[in-house]
C-alpha cells in the first residue's frame, strides 16, 4: 500500500508540470510577439495510476491571449525514502497549433496533500507556435495520491 501511494503522488506531480508548460507555450505563440509572460492552470488525470511510469491527460486554462487547451504527457518517477522525482514529456493542443517539451518535478511524499515543484522547458511547436522556446516554473498538488492533481505554471516564451 505504501508503494502504491508513493507512485500515485509522483505521477500527479509530473502530470501537473506537463499541463502548465503547455499553457505557457500557447500564450507566447501569437503572431508579432517576441517575448511573452504567461500563467496557466491545469487539471491533470493520471491514466496510469498507480504505476511509476505512464501517460496523463490534462485540461488547460491559460492567461490571454492563449486560453484553453488540452495536454497529453508521459512520465517516469523515482522514489528514495520520502523523496520523489518525476521527469516527463508533454504535447499541448490548442486551436492554432501545438507545442511540446519536457519537465522535472521533485517533492516530499507525506500523508494528505502532496506538493511538488519544478521546471518546464518548451522546445518547439506547430502552426502558430512553430519554433517556440521557453522556460517556466511549476507547482503541482494532489490530495488523492496522484490520481488527479492541480498545477500552476508561469514562464516566459519566445517565438
Amino acid at each position: 500500500m505504501r508503494r502504491r501511494f508513493f507512485a500515485g503522488a509522483g505521477l500527479a506531480a509530473g502530470m501537473g508540470a506537463v499541463i502548465v508548460l503547455v499553457g505557457v507555450g500557447g500564450a507566447m505563440a501569437k503572431p508579432g510577439a517576441n517575448t511573452t509572460k504567461a500563467r496557466c492552470t491545469a487539471k491533470t488525470y493520471n491514466v496510469s495510476s498507480p504505476s511509476t511510469s505512464g501517460i496523463t491527460f490534462a485540461a488547460l486554462k491559460c492567461s490571454k491571449p492563449f486560453g484553453a487547451g488540452v495536454q497529453q504527457g508521459t512520465f517516469a518517477e523515482s522514489i528514495a525514502g520520502t523523496q520523489i522525482s518525476v521527469t516527463g514529456r508533454f504535447k499541448n493542443f490548442y486551436d492554432d497549433g501545438t507545442n511540446h517539451g519536457s519537465y522535472k518535478l521533485s517533492g516530499t511524499v507525506a500523508s494528505g496533500t502532496i506538493t511538488a515543484n519544478g521546471s518546464v522547458k518548451v522546445t518547439g511547436g506547430t502552426g502558430a507556435y512553430k519554433n517556440m522556446k521557453g522556460t517556466g516554473k511549476l507547482t503541482c498538488t494532489t490530495t488523492d495520491a496522484g490520481k488527479t492533481y492541480n498545477c500552476t505554471t508561469s514562464g516566459t516564451l519566445k517565438s
